[in-house]
């Protein structure tokens, strides 16, 4: 089961009161491990069922850095055991720096289920690698997921801080202001608009007439008589 955006309310489990938690998982298992024996990485079938030495809790955090390491957040996956008292007890700490997720948690090249932690002391910074089981497939998708939305979510969160620093600084000096006082007034000089020749001459258009028909025109009337040159010729018609 895992849960984001819980606020941690227990000091003994955590450095700090400000960590969120982003993710949670019930009987996590870890197990001592075999050194890697070829580059393909490890293979969580060499694991021992005698090797599990922790079955518990698992929580991925997310706790601010100070700012003389740079600010930001960092995702820290915690194996945690209840105590009779009710008390949380840290049994293993990995933390995930911005950027070293692979070196911090490294998926078995055999099993989607299981990965490999970075065990980290807090004290003397001594660390350990050891083999991380989870029952079902589903609950290690989410881890995995987890980890890689919180590297993308940092990655924005820096993106967005390097840009602002780019930004150029705006003066709080107020701008001179160039509103009129009372009584005050202005003139304005307006020019005249010309027009010239060339102009006024395109503008003139010839008379058009409103008639787009063929214009009637008188026709000659031609006579079909004939005159008679003498009077002869009168007798023929």
């Amino acid at each position: 089961m895992s849960r984001r955006g819980e606020k941690n309310s227990s000091s003994s489990a955590s450095p700090s009161s400000s960590n969120i938690v982003l993710f949670k998982a019930e009987n996590a298992k870890l197990y001592a491990i075999p050194p890697r024996e070829n580059v393909r990485g490890y293979i969580s079938g060499n694991w021992r069922l005698d090797d599990c030495i922790f079955t518990g809790l698992l929580r991925i955090t997310e706790d601010p850095l100070p700012e003389s390491e740079g600010g930001g957040y960092q995702a820290s996956i915690r194996l945690e055991d209840v105590d009779d008292a009710g008390s949380i007890i840290l049994f293993a700490l990995c933390p995930v720096p911005y950027g070293a997720r692979q070196a911090a948690v490294e998926p078995a090249c055999d099993s989607s289920r299981n990965f490999v932690l970075r065990i980290e002391d807090t004290e003397s910074k001594k660390h350990a690698f050891v083999g991380l089981s989870f029952d079902d497939r589903s609950t290690a998708f989410d881890f995995n997921l987890c980890l890689t939305e919180q590297q993308k979510s940092e990655e924005r969160r820096r993106l967005a801080a390097i840009s602002r620093k780019e930004l150029p600084s705006t003066s709080a000096t107020p701008g001179k202001d160039l509103s009129l006082k009372e009584g005050e007034t202005i003139k304005l000089a307006l020019k005249k608009p010309t027009i010239s020749s060339t102009s006024m001459s395109s503008s003139k258009m010839n008379p058009v007439s409103l008639d787009r028909g063929p214009q009637s025109r008188p026709v000659e009337e031609k006579s079909n008589v004939v005159v008679a040159s003498d009077a002869s010729q009168w007798q023929k018609f």
